[in-house]
């Protein structure tokens, strides 16, 4: 009579190069937990009308303005601001504006920031909310 342990007849015979079994709940919370998170790192240069976006943001357009004025939709500027910011490595709208002022991707205005973005709203035909300038 053959000899096993107790249990072994339980197990299932593992292979040399078969996958293993897949994670339990706990075993993956916990290698969830002290996995190494990578850091944001830019994607690459920002494109043209990401900085354009940016530019209108920088001045104090709201986002349904900045939307109007490009011909964009909302949806894709909230994109640009998104990208830009991931680019950039920021967590939010104001730090993605600072860095892209300290990296010389914004104008330097002296006006403040809501006549800087009421004149180039204007440029476009566009108002501060977004509607369109008809004259």
């Amino acid at each position: 009579m053959p000899t096993t342990t107790p249990g072994a007849a339980s197990q299932p015979a593992r292979t040399p190069g078969a996958t293993p079994p897949p994670l339990g709940p706990r075993q993956s919370r916990r290698r969830m937990r002290t996995a190494p998170v990578a850091p944001r790192s830019a994607a690459g240069p920002l494109s043209p009308r990401e900085v354009k976006v940016l530019r209108l943001a920088a001045a104090g357009a709201q986002q349904a303005a900045i939307a109007a004025a490009l011909t964009l939709s909302l949806n894709t500027v909230k994109t640009h601001l998104g990208r830009a910011a991931a680019k950039l490595g920021a967590a939010s709208r104001a730090e993605t504006l600072r860095l892209a002022a300290e990296r010389g991707l914004l104008p330097s205005d002296p006006r403040p920031p809501r006549a800087r973005a009421k004149a180039l709203t204007e440029e476009s035909g566009v108002e501060e909310d977004g509607s369109r300038n008809v004259r």
